[in-house]
């Protein structure tokens, strides 16, 4: 993303104060404001109806709304640069770019996602695993193991949709070696009951999962519509202050 790229995140960190309005009610969205510079974000888009390798730009403006709208900067930060070093195209869709601020209350909207074509954000509730903590997920130790019943940090890839118990859910592949069992583990985007505003007002939080990141079952009618496969989900947690992920360049 170069020297532009980083210095452009340094004048948002010192700039811009990341808001976070919080209420029970129902996701909303809002578009990018009024272009003031280009930023390149290397990836992999159509031109000329022909798939191949270009500079996808994100504007300025874009990163702004959505450090507005709550997005954790070195999350945004992490996951703009893991797009950059994905030489092997692992992220094969490049229209959206999904982030779980973990950090944050399961109370709270603190899934992201953004539309890198146009700069919208839509806000989402999401659960993480009961035994990653209650309220907040605070722990990932040993969560790659087979029946940890943990949420999984880092970077993922929305995989092909599917119909299960959940009804029609995304597969997640992981793509570092700490979350390299997330296919193995069944971990998938599905709706739950227990992933809504109505849970959260008779028990304060929302439910938990058995690691999966369970969304609600309107929620997760808007993904699909979204057509996600083959985007980049960003897991980000207590443990990702610094962006150190070794890609697993494996299809």
């Amino acid at each position: 993303m170069g020297w532009f790229v980083d210095s452009a995140f340094r004048i948002l960190h010192s700039g811009v104060i990341a808001l976070s309005l919080f209420a029970l009610c129902a996701c909303g969205k809002s578009s990018g404001y009024e272009a003031l510079s280009q930023v390149p974000v290397s990836s992999q888009g159509e031109a000329n109806n022909e798939r191949t390798v270009s500079s996808v730009k994100v504007d300025r403006a874009f990163i702004i709304n959505w450090l507005k709208a709550g997005v954790p900067y070195q999350a945004l930060k992490n996951a703009t640069a893991f797009l950059e070093k994905d030489m092997q195209g692992l992220i094969t869709n490049h229209e959206h770019l999904t982030i779980i601020d973990f950090t944050s209350a399961s109370s709270l909207q603190r899934m992201y996602l953004l539309n890198l074509k146009s700069g919208e954000v839509d806000r989402f509730l999401v659960s993480h695993g009961s035994q990653n903590g209650g309220l907040k997920a605070t722990d990932f130790e040993n969560s790659n193991e087979i029946g940890s019943h943990k949420s999984l940090p880092g970077f993922h890839r929305y995989a092909e949709p599917y119909a299960g118990q959940h009804g029609v859910s995304y597969r997640l592949d992981g793509l570092e070696d700490r979350n390299s069992n997330a296919r193995r583990k069944n971990v998938v985007m599905h709706a739950a009951r227990y992933a809504s505003f109505e849970w959260i007002l008779k028990y304060g939080w929302l439910g938990r999962s058995q690691g999966c990141p369970a969304v609600s079952p309107k929620t997760m009618k808007q993904l699909l519509d979204k057509k996600l496969s083959g985007s980049l989900i960003y897991n980000f947690t207590i443990l990702d202050t610094v962006f150190d992920a070794k890609p697993r360049y494996e299809k």
